[in-house]
């Protein structure tokens, strides 16, 4: 039987599909627009970052992310040319100046090659959470940056459908526990059922905003799937 739980406890900050254009990102001599939809994840057009000069540096805009405890970026890549143990970073600053690394990226590790040879079908879809703290505090203008870290300038890491998702802090918590907590769900608060009832609505008792099941059966027994 399938089971599906629905949550609504974040916040979709910014989605770029590309179709549009660079969609506010930033690009440089050695990264730009992708018109080529085979280099596409979706549509027609992807932005890319070549080479691993000073220039091959693709920056988000501005992003407010004040407001949120935790952060995640999820993006899909592909490559082209890129050898073995090269590929990119991603990067994170709160002021467009200083930069952290939070997660690199390389072929043979991470990534597997996409190109002519195997009919451009090789994409890899990533998803990467910071925490607002120390080097990755959040503020008012937040940014992130993909940076190329390949040896010749034909050498080319594509991105595509990059969306940014904040999430707020816990205000309560079994036993009081709060922190690293993300979804805490009980039968016994906020509703009324009584013992051998089936469950067919949770609330969630964390962020103050409710999860359902999408059946009606008895919860009881099932494994419950967060995304």
């Amino acid at each position: 039987r399938q089971r599906q739980m629905c949550i609504r406890d974040r916040t979709n900050i910014a989605t770029y599909d590309f179709e549009s254009g660079t969609q506010g990102w930033s690009t440089s001599t050695n990264s730009g627009l992708n018109n080529n939809s085979n280099w596409a994840c979706d549509g027609s057009r992807s932005i890319y970052v070549n080479d691993d000069k000073s220039t091959s540096i693709l920056t988000s805009p501005a992003l407010n992310l004040l407001t949120y405890t935790q952060a995640r970026i999820t993006f899909c890549h592909k490559s082209n040319g890129v050898d073995a143990g090269e590929g990119f970073d991603l990067q994170y600053s709160n002021n467009g100046i200083l930069w952290t690394t939070i997660k690199t990226f390389r072929r043979g590790t991470d990534f597997d090659q996409s190109g002519s040879g195997s009919g451009f079908s090789a994409t890899n879809s990533f998803s990467v959470y910071i925490n607002n703290t120390g080097s990755t505090a959040f503020a008012l203008t937040s940014y992130f940056r993909f940076v190329g870290q390949a040896n010749r300038s034909s050498e080319s890491n594509y991105f595509d459908n990059i969306e940014i998702t904040g999430f707020t802090a816990i205000s309560n918590g079994p036993g009081g526990v709060t922190n690293g907590l993300g979804l805490w769900l009980t039968s016994s608060n906020g509703l009324s059922y009584t013992d051998g009832q089936s469950v067919s609505l949770w609330t969630d008792q964390g962020r103050g905003t409710n999860a359902c099941l999408l059946y009606t059966s008895d919860a009881a027994d099932d494994s419950l799937r967060v995304d």
